[in-house]
């Protein structure tokens, strides 16, 4: 039984640490995008 336990804590921060280090992928994706949105946007009005 302290073996099962053991394997839980291993099984329960490693994926805690893929969903933090995908968490950081994901915003930085979400900022690249509406970063380039943003561009896109000023580019538009600077033509008018």
């Amino acid at each position: 039984m302290n073996d099962l336990a053991t394997i839980g804590i291993f099984f329960a921060g490693f994926f805690g640490g893929l969903g933090v280090f995908f968490l950081g992928v994901g915003l930085l994706w979400w900022v690249s995008l509406t970063e380039r949105a943003m561009k896109r946007q000023q580019a538009g009005n600077v033509r008018g």
